[in-house]
């Protein structure tokens, strides 16, 4: 009869208006696929209040403190000193050597005195020191010695080096002939070697520790709070 079917088309249509209304939500995908690197397609907010330790974070704030660590040297270690000065007076011995070989021509002698391996000479300094009476070149060693030792008493690091080998003309004696100033620089420079040396283990050690002392970082969100907006990239910061 006409009222069943009324009340079956009512059925039907009400079955109809509540699939419609439940289909979307139905086909909604349960999770919101997403990757590093991906550009986020929709604003992603926190389900709920959530809080956690970030590794993240806490591994970029232990960088940061790492680079305030500086590198760490060993006190100078004066066995450097003495081997640099014991190895300035062999060379000047061999340099006299040479200056007292009758047998050898001048030419034979600048030759021997430009194959050393601990010094270059020029020939203009060769000459020189080929030149000079007993007393000048006597004295000329032991201001070279006197320097050297001076210098290898303090602390030096490899990247000092080259300023302290300038400093050396500062330390010539004020007696010592101005004329032979330069030559003394020439001959002391060479044996100026670093003698506080960098320390991996100390250093690494310290860094560890630095990296230890930074407390773990917390990141906290509300229910709601947006995480990532739509449009951008997700680094690694986002992703976690």
């Amino acid at each position: 009869n006409r009222t069943l079917i009324r009340v079956s088309l009512l059925i039907i249509v009400g079955l109809l208006t509540l699939a419609a209304l439940i289909l979307p939500y139905s086909t909604r995908p349960s999770a919101y696929t997403i990757n590093r690197g991906d550009v986020a397609s929709q604003d992603i907010t926190a389900p709920n209040d959530l809080s956690f330790q970030s590794a993240y974070l806490t591994e970029q704030a232990r960088k940061d403190a790492e680079k305030q660590v500086s590198p760490i040297f060993l006190p100078a270690d004066p066995a450097i000193a003495r081997r640099q000065v014991e190895r300035l007076r062999n060379t000047l011995n061999y340099i006299s050597a040479i200056r007292l070989d009758s047998y050898a021509s001048s030419e034979q002698k600048l030759s021997d005195l430009s194959a050393m391996s601990d010094l270059f000479l020029s020939t203009e300094d060769a000459i020189i020191i080929l030149a000079m009476n007993e007393s000048r070149w006597d004295e000329t060693q032991k201001e070279a010695l006197s320097v050297l030792e001076q210098v290898m008493r303090g602390t030096i690091r490899e990247d000092q080096l080259l300023d302290t080998q300038r400093r050396i003309s500062s330390l010539i004696s004020f007696s010592f002939p101005q004329d032979l100033s330069g030559l003394v620089t020439t001959i002391a420079s060479p044996f100026v070697k670093a003698n506080s040396l960098f320390s991996a283990e100390q250093t690494q050690l310290a860094i560890e520790q630095t990296r230890q002392a930074v407390e773990p970082i917390t990141r906290s969100y509300l229910t709601g709070e947006v995480i990532v907006r739509r449009g951008q990239v997700i680094n690694d910061s986002t992703w976690e």
